[in-house]
């Protein structure tokens, strides 16, 4: 497998595959987000792939949380691509996020 310039993994070898995302959301407004994702292959959206996640509202002044992980097999033909797709319908307020190591004190 491999990942291309528009962030597809390409698979090499024919098969069926089981492609588990683990994404995570940040949420600074004071209200919940949904955030669908779903799968794309060879530029379709597979059918019955999508996922709806609630990210919650920030409390105070600390962002909201949520890691969205979905487990999904697949069949892929040799050279085939898969894309994780994302989109907000409740105004795009939820992000990806990073955090980096959190050390003892």
């Amino acid at each position: 497998m491999s990942i291309d310039g528009n962030n597809s993994f390409i698979f090499s070898v024919a098969g069926k595959y089981q492609v588990n995302y683990s994404i995570q959301f940040s949420n600074p407004t004071p209200s919940n987000q949904d955030v669908y994702i779903w799968l794309r292959q060879n530029g379709s959206d597979i059918a019955n792939s999508a996922s709806i996640f609630t990210v919650p509202s920030k409390s105070g002044s600390i962002p909201g949380k949520l890691i969205a992980i979905t487990p999904m097999f697949i069949s892929a033909n040799s050279n085939d691509s898969i894309q994780i797709m994302m989109a907000s319908p409740t105004g795009g307020s939820a992000s990806l996020t990073s955090f980096g190591d959190r050390k003892s004190t």
